[in-house]
């Protein structure tokens, strides 16, 4: 009996051996031959959004800057012709004026007085010349005397002439159409001759002064086109015609004084204006040029990005001249490329691009 139980005690054991054998044996099962997860799939490259310009050799015009200053193109000061006293001012500072017209008036009875007294002269001496001529006809009077008399009319009629010119010496009138920019006299104030009494500009004309350096003397001449602008232009830029080269130099600098006559119906160039004078220097063919602002300056160096199968590229350049908002290159761009102008500044090799243009 005892025996029997340690019979059915061993053969528990092998069965229960045997059951966890083959559940090991399920499960290594199961992990060799459970079907691979799925890869995930890789996220689309992103791309980034560029304008673009496409590289075409081109003439640029050459030139350098020059300081200027601008000027009316008259500035005339006016000065009493006589002595007297102001009893009329009739114009003021800021007054746009016509030509010919009164500013001030001195104390004229005098001068009133003294071209009446010759006129009244002279209406005597008219009546004494006819007279004569008709005793001459008759031969009552000799040639000589008849010759005195016609000496004495001239006399009197260069008197009457002096008379009015001294009454319009009382006067002081605008030479040209302008505008008052001062005056220096007060109503009762007496004026010397020659006391300047009034400034008048006339600015529909400007002119912009400036001096040309003896090395660029040939590339100006009367006639020659040029444009210039300054700080208080806001940006604009405006031409004016050369219209006087100096035949010499300036001793102080060895430069040419030149002036250019520029239109100035709207009155925005105002004398005194500092400007920049862009002086020509001639034309560079088939000459590179780019905007400015897609140039990337970066350790010394400069950098641009063009567009290769879609990828931006970078690419090193060196700079011949910056005109204005355009760089001109000597290196690193050719006909044809194209150019990254919008987008640039965050890019690097191989990126893919989104041409927007």
């Amino acid at each position: 009996m005892k025996n029997e139980n340690s019979r059915k005690h061993v053969i528990g054991r092998i069965i229960l051996w045997i059951i966890l054998t083959l559940v090991v044996l399920g499960i290594v099962l199961m992990a060799i031959f459970k079907p691979a997860a799925p890869e995930p799939e890789a996220p689309p490259e992103k791309s980034v959004a560029v304008r673009t310009l496409l590289i075409e050799p081109q003439a640029v015009p050459l030139g350098i800057t020059v300081p200027a200053r601008i000027e009316a193109f008259v500035e005339a000061v006016l000065s009493a012709e006589k002595s007297g006293r102001v009893v009329e001012i009739l114009a003021e500072k800021g007054d746009l004026v016509k030509q010919g017209r009164i500013l001030m008036r001195l104390d004229d009875r005098t001068s009133k007085a003294m071209l009446e007294q010759a006129e009244i002269e002279n209406r005597q001496m008219a009546a004494d010349l006819k007279r004569w001529q008709e005793m001459e006809k008759s031969g009552a009077v000799s040639t000589k005397e008849s010759e005195d008399i016609k000496l004495r009319k001239e006399a009197s009629d260069i008197a009457v002439r002096q008379a009015d010119i001294g009454l319009s010496q009382c006067f002081v009138k605008s030479p040209v159409d302008g505008q008052i920019s001062s005056r220096m006299v007060e109503e009762g104030e007496y004026a010397n001759e020659g006391q300047p009494v009034f400034t008048v500009v006339d600015t529909s004309r400007v002119k912009v002064r400036f001096d040309i350096p003896e090395r660029r003397i040939l590339s100006v001449g009367t006639g020659t086109e040029m444009r210039f602008t300054g700080p208080a232009l806001g940006g604009r830029t405006f031409t004016g015609t050369v219209s006087f080269v100096s035949p010499a130099a300036n001793r102080e600098n060895n430069a040419f004084p030149a002036e250019l006559l520029v239109e100035n119906a709207a009155g925005d160039l105002k004398p005194g204006m500092v400007v920049a004078v862009d002086l020509p220097l001639g034309v560079m063919d088939n000459a590179v040029a780019v905007p400015l602002a897609a140039v990337i300056p970066k350790k010394g160096e400069h950098v641009v990005f063009v567009v290769e199968e879609g990828r931006a590229v970078r690419r090193l350049v060196k700079l011949d001249r910056i005109l204005d908002d355009r760089a001109v290159l000597s290196e690193g761009l050719s006909a044809g490329d194209q150019l990254v102008i919008e987008g640039h500044r965050a890019l690097s090799d191989g990126v893919l691009l989104d041409i927007m243009n």
